[in-house]
């Protein structure tokens, strides 16, 4: 009777036992946090949210997306965008820190208390950051991740990170052709984004690529099919970074009271603050065009950095976005408005000609980036004076940004899984 009772309450113990350690599995694989995991009560719900963060090289964005589930698509509802300045590249890891708390309680007012928690969050660095010291670069993120640990949403071990170049391209491409409703079209566009530190292009395949080129052939999930991409990021034919190697390209080390040809002559000395060191900048004098000294100058630059040299992109519909829409902009090119619009890429020679020779303009830059815009679209794309492009700052009210490609990405990645 003893030894009864015995086995019996064995039996009893080992079933508490594995009832206990099914329910501790469930509880873990419920609350397990993922990037992109939604909680199984909001399973059902229509709403999806998501904060995405670039930490550019002149600023800090904050993007928060609302959609609405449509069967295997997702329609983006609502947008949340914030900025701080300086990027993070320029900050101390104290100051980064300080940066991202600001953002992440900005954003409160847009993403509900209940969705919270199962808001995936992420901050991918850009080229600025591929530009750093890594040391010093690894102390920022490092800063930024302790904040995400301590925050109220959804974040994986990488979700602070430098963002591959590709990826970059990826992503951009992906926003512009989903905000325009053509991923499944078959007139979906190209994609040029122009950073501070860094210059990306990416399109869909249609002709043949060279062999050369068939390293940066990517395929790409869409919300029912694959897309197979051209993509290429380069690093330094961002604005600033040319802006620098541009003032610096005939100064020794250190440097700091530099002059450049791409400058109108009769502008005024001013201040320029790179990478934490701030630049004296003078005009320097030439007895040819200013304009045509500079030309020179920009196409060494760009001839050593644009490799490999991609084919022409004459053919292409082409959408451009971030600096090409900026400074087309502040140059009085385009007009500013939710829309974009149209250029012919010989407007931004014309207009270059004209800030490095006539009177210097408050924007003593003009001259400089303008050029640079010039001779990236002709001599790296490939682009005839009468060529058009289409310039947006944003799309049906929506910012014309990598992020949101970046998030999508993650969210088809992750139903694909699944």
């Amino acid at each position: 009777m003893q030894k009864k009772t015995i086995f019996a309450v064995s039996i009893f113990t080992i079933a508490v036992i594995l009832v206990a350690s099914i329910a501790v599995y469930c509880y873990i694989l419920a609350n397990h946090t993922s990037l992109l995991k939604i909680d199984d009560e909001k399973e059902e719900s229509k709403n999806v949210y998501g904060i995405v963060i670039d930490a550019g090289s002149t600023g800090t964005r904050l993007h928060a997306f609302e959609f609405e589930r449509n069967g295997t698509e997702l329609n983006l509802l609502y947008e949340y965008f914030k900025q701080e300045k300086p990027g993070l590249s320029s900050l101390t890891p104290q100051e980064a820190k300080e940066q991202i708390k600001k953002l992440l309680r900005d954003v409160e007012e847009f993403i509900p208390e209940e969705f919270r928690k199962s808001t995936p969050l992420k901050l991918k660095a850009t080229a600025g950051f591929r530009l750093m010291n890594p040391e010093r670069s690894e102390e920022v993120l490092e800063a930024v991740r302790d904040v995400f640990k301590s925050s109220q949403y959804s974040s994986l071990k990488n979700a602070v990170e430098i963002i591959d170049e590709n990826e970059e391209a990826i992503t951009s491409w992906f926003s512009i052709n989903y905000l325009r409703n053509l991923l499944t079209s078959d007139d979906k566009v190209t994609a040029l984004d122009l950073g501070g530190g860094s210059t990306q292009v990416a399109f869909e395949i249609v002709d043949e690529i060279p062999d050369h080129l068939t390293e940066h052939i990517h395929k790409v999930l869409n919300f029912d099919s694959e897309s197979e991409l051209f993509v290429k990021s380069y690093l330094g034919l961002g604005l600033m970074a040319l802006r620098h190697a541009v003032i610096t390209e005939e100064a020794s080390e250190n440097q700091e009271n530099v002059d450049t040809y791409c400058i109108n002559a009769e502008a005024h000395p001013f201040e320029w603050t790179y990478q934490n060191i701030v630049y004296k900048i003078t005009p320097k004098f030439t007895d040819n065009s200013t304009f045509d000294d500079c030309l020179i100058a920009i196409r060494k630059i760009v001839s050593k950095l644009l490799t490999p040299k991609i084919p022409s992109l004459q053919d292409q519909i082409i959408n451009g976005f971030s600096y090409f829409y900026d400074r087309s902009v502040d140059a009085r090119l385009i007009k500013k408005n939710d829309e974009g619009d149209e250029i012919e890429v010989e407007k931004f020679r014309l207009k270059a000609l004209e800030y490095c020779e006539n009177k210097p303009n408050k924007d003593p830059w003009l001259c400089l980036d303008l050029t640079f815009i010039s001779v990236l679209l002709q001599d790296g794309y490939g682009l005839k004076d009468d060529k058009k492009i289409k310039l947006f700052s944003k799309i049906d009210g929506h910012e014309a940004s990598w992020a949101l490609g970046s998030f999508l990405q993650d969210y088809l990645s992750q139903k694909k899984r699944h």
